[in-house]
């Protein structure tokens, strides 16, 4: 009888599991990068740090073509920009990687493809 409730009890952890993974594989597992809206304020700020630190001139617009979140130690945002230039008429396309940390108030570059 024991064995029975073993065997029972292995059964309904296994289907427990199974279903708690699939359901965590639909939702994106933390830590993980998932993919957000380029209108997000976390963006449009991320944004604005790079105007600052990237040394832009006005002429030079940025585009944010696909954005990525992961929670870490803060925040990571990977961005995929377009930088234009309207007196140039050129564009450079980057990727860079933001980390925030907002309860320390700090923000830093740790990847920049840029070559402008």
């Amino acid at each position: 009888m024991a064995g029975i409730w073993m065997c029972v009890c292995a059964l309904l952890s296994a289907a427990f599991f199974t279903s708690t993974s699939a359901t965590l594989h639909e939702e994106g597992l933390l830590g993980l990068p998932v993919d957000i809206d380029v209108a997000n304020v976390h963006v449009q700020q991320a944004v604005e740090f790079l105007k600052q630190h990237l040394s832009l001139t006005s002429d030079q617009k940025v585009i944010v073509e696909n954005a990525k979140r992961q929670a870490v130690a803060g925040l990571l945002l990977h961005l995929t920009i377009k930088i234009e230039s309207e007196t140039l008429n050129t564009s450079t396309r980057c990727n860079i990687v933001v980390h925030t940390s907002p309860w320390i108030n700090t923000t830093n570059i740790v990847y920049n493809s840029c070559s402008i």
